[in-house]
Order: structure tokens, then C-alpha cells, then sequence
């Protein structure tokens, strides 16, 4: 990648660096790459170990850089039409402090949504947005029981 510096006192420009498409976007610190492999990391890890791997393998990164580029990833994701199995689990934006939900299409392995709470009110309120789910799968958490419960009424076969 050239750079070049203007001659003339009067440029408003000084400095010119040359583009490379599909590498790196305008005023980027790092390429694509890079990037997209510290969300993989980020998603896959989490915060602390992912920034151990990735400190190991020369790419430093703080923890608090992968967890804002999963969040990013989940606000800017290209959501499908219809989400119909949906994974819920909770999400430590905090450790130890506060929590969210963490919601994951099964079947496309995607991250959907991250509510800021952990509150069964939350995620009955995005079920009920999203009426084509028809599987959730959860873990034994009892906030997430009452909000699948609390989005429909009871099923009549017993």
C-alpha cells in the first residue's frame, strides 16, 4: 500500500494513501481479516480466554474489544425471514454483575438477538415479536421457563 505526500503548501490534503478494496475500509487499524477472526474468537470464547488465544497467536486484543465486536455482530447481522428454533441462554456483559440473554437461531448457528436483561419479561416480549419460533431450547434456569411459559397460553395436550 503506496502513500504520498502533496507538494503543494496550499492541499488541503497532505498526505494520500492508496485504497484496497475488500482488505481494509477507509481509516481501518486492521484488516477485514483480522477482524472477523477476533469475532469468531469473540463469540466463540468470550472475553478473557479469546484475548489469551489470540495474544498467543499474535494478534493481541483486549477482552472488552471482543466483546463489543460480538455485540456489533449481533446489531449489524442480516437476520433471515423466519427464525423458527431459537437457543436462549444467559450473557455476562459484567462478570458476576449483570447479565443479559443471549438468543441463537439452531438452526442457522447465528447469533439473533442480545437483550440487555436477564428477566423473563424481556424474552417473553421478543418471543411474542417473533411469532414463527416454535422451538426454544433453554437450560434449567427458571427465568427462561417463565418467559417461554408467559409468551403463549398453555398447549391444551396434556
Amino acid at each position: 500500500m503506496g502513500r504520498w505526500r502533496c507538494r503543494t503548501p496550499v492541499c488541503q490534503r497532505q498526505i494520500f494513501t492508496e485504497r484496497v478494496a475488500g482488505v481494509l475500509v477507509p481509516y481501518a487499524q486492521q484488516t477485514n481479516r483480522l477482524a472477523e477472526t477476533g469475532t469468531l474468537v469473540g463469540r466463540a470464547l468470550g472475553g478473557r480466554p479469546g484475548e489469551r488465544l489470540l495474544n498467543r497467536l499474535g494478534m493481541p486484543v483486549s477482552r472488552h474489544t471482543l466483546l463489543r465486536r460480538v455485540q456489533r455482530a449481533a446489531r449489524n447481522a442480516v437476520l433471515p425471514e423466519v427464525v423458527r428454533v431459537v437457543g436462549v441462554d444467559d450473557w455476562a456483559w459484567s462478570k458476576g454483575k449483570s447479565f443479559g440473554t443471549i438468543l441463537v437461531d439452531r438452526e442457522r448457528r447465528q447469533v439473533v438477538d442480545l437483550l440487555p436483561t436477564r428477566s423473563a419479561q424481556a424474552l417473553s416480549e421478543w418471543l411474542r415479536q417473533h411469532p414463527e419460533v416454535v422451538v426454544v431450547g433453554r437450560d434449567r434456569q427458571g427465568v427462561d421457563a417463565e418467559g417461554v411459559a408467559s409468551r403463549s397460553p398453555p398447549s391444551p395436550c396434556k
